[in-house]
């Protein structure tokens, strides 16, 4: 049985800012996800990989664009930035036709909200009702 050898103290760095330690972190991250796809790349058909990386950029641009997790799937393109423009494209058209809050167009209060606010004197109603 081998024995197992016990880091001293000076085997340990401390880092004083958050990006030391990502500096620091980073290429072991690099290494492990190098290590994971290269696993994965024997036995996955390039097609279905290249496939699921698309499918990662278009969540990821659906989600940065603003629009649902739904749409994701909308979004057409060969590459991250492609996919990236499409979202961009189709926040922007569904931003421009967004409908409006509703606005009552008399400063009345209605006869069934007046008899709720008479029934509950602690509540104010809204300034753009009263």
């Amino acid at each position: 049985m081998p024995e197992e050898k016990i880091p001293t103290e000076a085997a340990f760095k401390t880092f004083e800012t958050q990006a030391e330690f990502d500096a620091a972190v980073q290429p072991l991250i690099d290494a492990a996800v190098s290590a994971k796809t290269a696993e994965f790349a024997d036995w996955i058909p390039p097609e279905q990989h290249k496939n699921a990386m698309l499918e990662q950029f278009r969540m990821k641009a659906a989600l940065m664009a603003g629009l649902p997790a739904e749409l994701a799937n909308r979004l057409t393109g060969d590459t991250e930035e492609a996919i990236q423009k499409d979202a961009e494209m189709l926040a922007g058209f569904t931003k421009l036709h967004q409908t409006p809050a509703f606005r009552a167009e008399t400063p009345e209060l209605s006869g069934v909200e007046k008899s709720f606010y008479e029934k509950n004197p602690n509540l104010k109603p809204r300034k753009e009702n009263a």
